[in-house]
């Protein structure tokens, strides 16, 4: 019985483990790839501009509402970029995680 607590004990430490380092690794990705999604860059504002075109042809009548639907679609979309970037490193072996890029 005792054995069997040790082992739910060590499986909740794993996994409290693991969730911060994926939480760390979110933040860390969130403040790198953050500061380059800004309204100074035109890739920003292009994509914007599609998104809330998007947004219009598909029954927002008002510009307003479209820009702000994109913003929020902007952030949902680099939100899941993180915690995909976040996961893959996380569970990548240290050697292939170095950045080097294969051809």
């Amino acid at each position: 019985m005792v054995m069997c607590g040790l082992g739910i004990f060590a499986i909740s430490c794993g996994t409290t483990l693991l969730a911060t380092i994926a939480t760390k690794r979110e933040q860390f990705h969130s403040n790198v790839i953050g500061s380059d999604v800004t309204l100074f860059r035109d890739s920003v504002r292009e994509r914007l501009s599609e998104l809330a075109a998007y947004f219009m042809s598909h029954g927002v009548s008002d510009a307003a509402t479209a820009q702000r639907k994109a913003i929020v679609a902007l952030g949902d979309i680099v939100r899941v970029l993180l915690l995909l970037a976040a996961g893959l490193l996380l569970f990548t072996r240290r050697g292939q995680a170095s950045g080097a890029v294969a051809h």
